[in-house]
C-alpha cells in the first residue's frame, strides 16, 4: 500500500512545481542573476545618458540667457563643469596568469586589483592636487563611493569589469609624488613583477573630464578651511570639501 501512495505524492509534487514555476526552473542558475545584474546597469546607463541630454540642454538655455555657472569656482570645485589640462591616467587589470603559471605562495586574492587598490589610486591623485578624477566613464564627486563585488566595480549605480581607468587632471610631478609615496600604490607594482597584476601610470599631455552627470545627495558638509589638509572623504574613496 505505501507504494501507490508514495507515486501519488510525488506526483501532487510534481503537479504544484508545475503550475508554480509555469514550466520554468524555480530555482534561477547564477547566470539569471548576471542576466539581471547587466540588465539593471543598461537600465542606470540609459538614466543616467538621459539626465547628461537633459541638463545639456539645461546648460546651454543658461549660456543662452547668461546664467551659466560654467565659470562658477564652486561649480568647478564640485565636480559640475568640464576640466581639461594636464593630468594622469593610471590603468589597473587583473593578472593573466592562471593555475600553475601562479608563483607558489599566492592565490587568487592576489591576481584581482581589489576595491582598496582603486581607491588608493584616486586617494593619491586628490592629494597630489588633482582638481578632477575620471573613473571609467564617470566623473567623481564628493558623494562618489568606489565598491567592488569580486573582479566586479560598482560605481554610482553602474558596473564595470577591468581594466580600470582612472584619469586625473592636475599637477603632473605633484600627483606622482603622491602615488610614489603611497604604500597600497607601491604593493600594487611589486605584485606587477611577482604575478603579473596590471599597473601602467602615464603622464598625459591634455586630460579632458565631462563633467558629473549623475545626482548629488549631500546631506553634511565641512568647510575645507576648517580642516586643513583634508583630501579624503570617509568612505576612503571620496574627496571632501
Amino acid at each position: 500500500m505505501a507504494v501507490p501512495l508514495v507515486g501519488v505524492a510525488a506526483g501532487l509534487i510534481f503537479a504544484v512545481s508545475a503550475t508554480v514555476s509555469e514550466g520554468e526552473d524555480i530555482r534561477p542558475a547564477q547566470a539569471d542573476r548576471s542576466e539581471a545584474l547587466a540588465e539593471l546597469d543598461r537600465t542606470v546607463g540609459a538614466k543616467q545618458d538621459e539626465v547628461g541630454a537633459l541638463r545639456a540642454e539645461v546648460e546651454q538655455i543658461a549660456v543662452e540667457r547668461g546664467v551659466s555657472d560654467r565659470d562658477d569656482p564652486v561649480a568647478r570645485q564640485a565636480g559640475l563643469t568640464e576640466v581639461r589640462g594636464e593630468g594622469i591616467e593610471v590603468r589597473l587589470d587583473d593578472s593573466p596568469l592562471r593555475g600553475s603559471r601562479v608563483p607558489e605562495g599566492f592565490g587568487p586574492n592576489d591576481l584581482v586589483i581589489h576595491q582598496e587598490q582603486v581607491q588608493a589610486v584616486v586617494n593619491a591623485l586628490w592629494a597630489g592636487g588633482a582638481e578632477g578624477i575620471q573613473l571609467m566613464d564617470q566623473r567623481i564627486v564628493s558623494t562618489s563611493a568606489v565598491r567592488c563585488v569580486g573582479n566586479t566595480l560598482i560605481l554610482q549605480g553602474r558596473v564595470y569589469s577591468p581594466p580600470f581607468v582612472i584619469r586625473a587632471v592636475g599637477p603632473v610631478e605633484d600627483m606622482e609624488a603622491m602615488l610614489d609615496g603611497s604604500v597600497e600604490v607601491q604593493m600594487m607594482r611589486e605584485y606587477t613583477d611577482l604575478v603579473g597584476l596590471g599597473y601602467e601610470q602615464t603622464p598625459q599631455e591634455t586630460v579632458e573630464l565631462p563633467p558629473y552627470s549623475g545626482t548629488i545627495l549631500l546631506e553634511e558638509a565641512v568647510a575645507e578651511k576648517s580642516r586643513p589638509g583634508a583630501r579624503t572623504g570617509s568612505s576612503g574613496s571620496d574627496r571632501a570639501g
